[in-house]
């Protein structure tokens, strides 16, 4: 007795395909979403790495340092020895250079380990949330423009001058630092993102904190 043999239908055919298609494109995306939280996991720990450098040459040098950040870059700077905002304006007007008055108050610190200005990767932005560190000094010198900083530029009375530089996070001789926490985060899919957390004694933490407190 011959067994009659019966073969896949259409529809049958084009179920397997759609799922297989299924499949493959949630490996594919999986494999993309991995992809992306490497990166940012690897400019989380890079920052992170800076912070702790950034600190060290705080320390052994004495010197105030700042970090200036925004959505997609950040600038390190330190601040400058000749800056004296209460320094009268030099009655010669023929004389060269700037006056203490128009020192710039940061300038950017360039060490051989880290660069004084980074962009972050391509697709990757920070959000940065500062509690806040008191610098004891008591300026009231509230000008926003002075002469020959080191960035920001742009024209004023149309002579082309760069903005003061005003850092969010403060780096001390004393080893402390602002406490904040940066997050960084994908720019298309914000559920892709790794947190840098830095306590007032400067210890610095890379880690998904926040998901345990929401």
């Amino acid at each position: 007795m011959k067994v009659k043999q019966q073969g896949f239908t259409l529809l049958e055919i084009l179920l397997v395909v759609l799922i297989m298609s299924l499949a493959a494109m949630t490996v594919s995306l999986n494999f993309a979403a991995d992809q992306e939280q490497q990166l940012v996991d690897k400019e989380a720990k890079k920052l992170a790495a800076i912070l702790e450098s950034a600190s060290q040459q705080a320390v052994l040098g004495g010197l105030i340092l700042g970090i200036e950040m925004d959505d997609y870059s950040y600038q390190l700077v330190v601040r400058n020895p000749d800056y004296q905002p209460f320094a009268k304006p030099e009655s010669n007007s023929s004389s060269q250079g700037l006056t203490s008055k128009e020192q710039p108050k940061w300038i950017a610190f360039d060490h051989p380990s880290m660069r004084a200005e980074s962009r972050l990767a391509e697709g990757v932005i920070a959000q940065l949330k500062v509690e806040g560190l008191a610098l004891a000094e008591q300026e009231q010198d509230e000008e926003s423009w002075l002469g020959e900083s080191t960035f920001e530029e742009a024209s004023f009375n149309g002579q082309k001058k760069q903005k003061k530089v005003e850092p969010q996070i403060l780096i001390l001789p004393s080893g402390e630092m602002s406490a904040f926490e940066l997050v960084l985060s994908w720019q298309e899919d914000d559920t892709i993102w790794q947190a840098v957390n830095v306590d007032a004694m400067g210890r610095v933490k890379v880690g998904r904190e926040l998901e345990d407190e929401s």
